[in-house]
Formats: structure tokens, sequence, C-alpha cells
């Protein structure tokens, strides 16, 4: 067992029951919708098959493809989350220098914006160390989930800035809503209950980016923090040495 693995079992639980049951509550909903609308989908694009002259409608296939791709990437988050948690996860440590780990991130982070029709915007800061030991696939998989749960909380941009301080990789994600729309992404780690509390429609899958992110961090040795401010933002530190 390597130093990355053996820090998976010395740390304590994400959530609190609380929090689990308002996770699988909110995820439970989601699948169920998810599934439904692939059922109404399909009957329609069979029903549009069989009415005679019938122009295929390519509307319906796109629909019917996103809402599949939602749906698969959902459960393999859930399947990456619990894996994570019981330790299931192997980690290949690699030296990179940072001017290419920059490199594989945009690339990375493209996905990202076309499905979110948004633009991502990344840049770096002074005093970068030229090489990083990590796990280079993991901490691409860390960042693009943070990038892509704070896109949900976005209007038009999202910006990654990266630098170092102390010995760790630094990686700061900011919405163009500003502290508004980080700290209701925030607010779905929180217990909430009652018919009024603000619970957006995929609640679930949102936090389930999030925590994935956290943990993700957490097992490379670092962390993922809220920072309170004007405006709010999320950090990402991760050690230059695993």
């Amino acid at each position: 067992m390597n130093r990355l693995s053996s820090q998976l079992n010395q740390r304590k639980p994400l959530l609190t029951s609380e929090q689990w049951a308002r996770l699988i509550s909110d995820l439970v909903e989601e699948l169920r919708r998810a599934l439904a609308d692939l059922t109404t989908l399909s009957a329609l694009m069979v029903e549009e098959a069989n009415r005679p002259g019938a122009v295929p409608d390519d509307r319906l296939a796109q629909s019917l493809n996103h809402r599949t791709r939602e749906l698969q990437v959902l459960i393999e988050d859930a399947s990456q989350f619990v894996r994570l948690t019981q330790g299931q996860v192997s980690y290949e440590v690699h030296t990179i220098p940072v001017d290419d780990l920059v490199g594989r991130l945009e690339i990375a982070l493209r996905p990202t914006a076309w499905a979110r029709e948004i633009l991502i915007g990344t840049k770096t800061g002074k005093g970068l160390p030229e090489i990083m030991h990590t796990d280079v696939d993991i901490l691409l998989r860390t960042i693009t989930h943070l990038v892509d749960s704070v896109a949900c909380f976005s209007d038009r941009e999202v910006s990654v800035w990266i630098g170092a301080s102390g010995g760790r990789l630094l990686i700061r994600v900011k919405s163009d809503r500003g502290s508004e729309g980080l700290e209701r992404m925030e607010a779905l780690l929180r217990p909430v209950s009652g018919a009024a509390s603000y619970r957006p429609r995929k609640s679930g899958a949102r936090a389930l980016a999030l925590l994935l992110s956290r943990e993700l961090a957490r097992s490379l040795g670092g962390d993922l923090a809220f920072i309170q401010g004007s405006p709010a933002a999320y950090e990402l530190g991760i050690p230059l040495a695993a």
C-alpha cells in the first residue's frame, strides 16, 4: 500500500448520517426523473417512427442522447465515490512538468465548456515550480469535477487560477455570479429540511460532483476549501510531492 492509498484509512467521514440521507434522497429522485424522461422520449420516438410519412425529429434523438449521458455520468460518479470512500482506488504517481499539467488541464476542461456552453478561462500565477509528483489522472479528474460543479452555478464564465504556495499546487475556481452562486453550491452539502428549503432540480448530482472532488483531493493528500469573500472561491490545494 503506497502513501496515498494509506491515507484513505486515516480520515474522518465527509458526511454526517443526515447529510448522507439527504444525498441519497436527492440521487434517488434524480434517477427516477432520468428514467421517466428516457421512457417518455423513447415512446415519443417510437410513436414518431410509426406515423405514416413522418420525418424523423433529430431533437428527440438529441434529447434522448443527452439524458442518457447525464444518467451515465451520475451512475459513474456515484460508483467512483463509493470506491474512493472504501479505499478501492489505485494510484500511480508520476513526475510531470507543471507547464504540461496546465496544458493537459486546459484540454480536459474543453468538454465541460462545450457541454455547459460556458467560457472557462485559466491563468497561472508567478513562481510556479517546474515539476510536480502526483497521480496526474486523478488530479485532473479532481479539478474537472470541481470546475463542472462551479459551471452549474455560473452564467457565462468560470475562472481558474493556478499557483503554488507552501509546497502545494493551488487551484482557485470562481464563478461569474460571484459569491451568490458558490454559496448556493456550498449549501448543497448542508443538511436541510422543510419544503421551503432551496433545492435545485439536480441537487444530488451537483452535490455528488462536489463531494467527489473533495474526496479525490483528500486522497491525494490535499484538500478543497470554500473561501468566503468578495467574490467567494473554491481553492484546491495538492502537495507538489505525493
